[in-house]
């Protein structure tokens, strides 16, 4: 199981081609306010997550420089980082459900 875990270290994750399209602000009304994006632009918005493991996923935007992606109303393409890819599509999946049914706490 995964859950949101705000205060998991980021430090080492990666993307590996998994990407989730979504409305930042239903994004943002299910996983609640993201963390900090990146200091060089490249992410404005940011979750982290973690499984009953410990394994670490993170959720961002990437490099989408022309629009305020807070505040976007149309769909972008989110990328899903983490330092164990063969867990990722698990984690995707789940993020989806959780996504559609507005219940992730």
């Amino acid at each position: 199981m995964f859950k949101i875990n705000n205060a998991a270290n980021m430090n080492g994750t990666s993307f590996h081609d998994t990407t989730v399209n979504a409305i930042p602000s239903t994004l943002i009304e299910r996983l609640g306010e993201p963390r900090e994006g990146s200091s060089d632009g490249k992410v404005q918005l940011t979750w982290s997550f973690s499984d009953d493991d410990g394994n670490v996923f993170t959720l961002y935007d990437w490099k989408e420089y022309d629009i305020n992606v807070k505040e976007s109303t149309t769909s972008i393409e989110f990328h899903v980082g983490s330092r164990t890819p063969d867990l990722e599509y698990d984690f995707e999946k789940w993020l989806k459900s959780q996504i559609s049914l507005g219940v992730i706490a």
